[in-house]
């Protein structure tokens, strides 16, 4: 999976703050990052 920059800093930001869920249109929903896991919020 390719991971834009722009998602890099947010994943990274988002646990930096102790996140476990991100909510995004750009990365594939359910891909785990360490803790994190990425939710599109326009399933469907």
């Amino acid at each position: 999976m390719r991971t834009e920059v722009t998602s890099c800093a947010a994943v990274r930001a988002a646990l930096n703050g102790a996140c476990t869920t991100l909510r995004t249109e750009d990365m594939q929903d359910g891909y785990v990052v360490e803790t994190l896991t990425p939710r599109n919020p326009f399933p469907g």
